[in-house]
């Protein structure tokens, strides 16, 4: 194959632009995996601020309800969450949205990065523990994640 000035200058062009689209994509996972991880750990801030100012405030399960507008208040401001539920051993105490199904909080699963982990998880839990008369009393506090608005 002869090399003139014609062929020269297409190879030229493609390997410029095929650096430059490799350095974007690099860059644009780079920015991704930053935007997940302080989306991830904005939301587990959040969840374990109220896990500790519940377990601080609460001295029954019965003010769980009093409480139901903040709840409603954390989920309307967060784009991220879909919901918030309570549950006591397997019932459910209170919920900010309507919803019948278990969830399943055995299953663990480590991932590489906090973008597949966004992309990935339904939910994150802690538990909220409380003294009611003397008795230690734990509770299961689950945030519903909604990331398709991540897109």
């Amino acid at each position: 194959m002869k090399l003139n000035i014609q062929n020269f200058f297409f190879i030229y062009i493609f390997t410029f632009l095929a650096y430059t689209f490799s350095i974007f994509s690099y860059s644009f996972f780079q920015q991704e995996e930053k935007r997940a991880e302080v989306i991830y750990k904005n939301l587990n801030t959040s969840i374990k601020e109220l896990s500790y100012n519940l377990s601080k405030t609460l001295t029954n399960k019965d003010e769980l309800l009093k409480k139901r507008a903040l709840f409603e208040r954390l989920v309307a401001n967060d784009d991220f969450l879909k919901g918030i539920l309570i549950f006591n051993d397997n019932k459910l105490l209170v919920s900010t949205i309507a919803y019948t199904n278990k969830i399943d909080t055995s299953k663990k699963i480590k991932y590489d990065s906090y973008y597949e982990k966004i992309k990935n998880i339904d939910y994150l839990s802690t538990n909220i523990r409380f003294f009611e008369n003397n008795k230690p009393n734990n509770l299961l506090l689950i945030y519903l994640l909604n990331f398709r608005t991540l897109n």
